[in-house]
């Protein structure tokens, strides 16, 4: 059967910026998919979970700094 498509990605974006991204090959993702032993469909959906966590990380890191340099 031939594939539809040979690589996902998933990005996300604010004011037309992208904030952050991943692409996948459908061969990693059949990779990922064996060793979680998930559907496709879960593992993109821990994929983007990864994601947004990054995004709260990064948030986190950018107040921090913007405290500390009030603090000056």
């Amino acid at each position: 059967m031939e594939k539809r498509y040979d690589r996902i990605i998933i990005e996300f974006q604010k004011d037309n910026q992208c904030v952050v991204s991943a692409a996948l090959s459908d061969a990693d993702l059949d990779l990922l998919q064996n060793m979680h032993g998930q559907e496709k469909h879960v593992v993109v959906a821990m994929i983007f979970q990864e994601m947004e966590e990054s995004i709260k990380e990064m948030d986190k890191q950018k107040t921090s700094v913007s405290d500390r340099s009030d603090e000056s």
